[in-house]
């Protein structure tokens, strides 16, 4: 349990990195025409309808694998004198590297808002992409 908690409370750090960086570039796109996104990110990966507008959407997802350390401290004796040393076990734990980002445009396939949803190591390749 205390495990997971950790991996949450580090993706909520992480999260801000990319999160900042994808929230300024597309606020720096609003109002432009779709093909300058897709300059940015590429074709997307599915055109939909939402609210009667279109939206288009990036996304991806992918398993990976976090090291852990958990430090174990022991105390024992070297003759009569006392001795406290501290080892650590690593474990791989299972990670989900995710993101979406859905940009909905006008009649005129102008971006007039977006959203995000993810995490750093799903949102941070769409980040960098932004940032160029």
């Amino acid at each position: 349990m205390r495990r997971v908690v950790l991996l949450t409370l580090a993706g909520f750090a992480l999260a801000g990195c990319a999160g900042q960086q994808i929230e300024k570039g597309m606020n720096e796109l609003m109002g432009q025409p779709a093909p300058v996104l897709f300059s940015r990110l590429g074709y997307p990966d599915a055109e939909t309808v939402v609210a009667g507008r279109k939206a288009y959407i990036w996304g991806n997802r992918r398993m990976g694998a976090m090291p852990i350390y958990t430090p174990t401290t022991t105390t024992g004796f070297v003759g009569t004198q006392p001795v406290t040393m501290t080892t650590s076990t690593m474990n791989m734990v299972p990670v989900e590297y995710a993101c979406q980002i859905r940009a909905i445009v006008d009649a005129e396939d102008r971006i007039t808002t977006w959203d995000y949803r993810g995490n750093q190591g799903g949102c941070a390749p769409y980040a960098r992409r932004l940032r160029q």
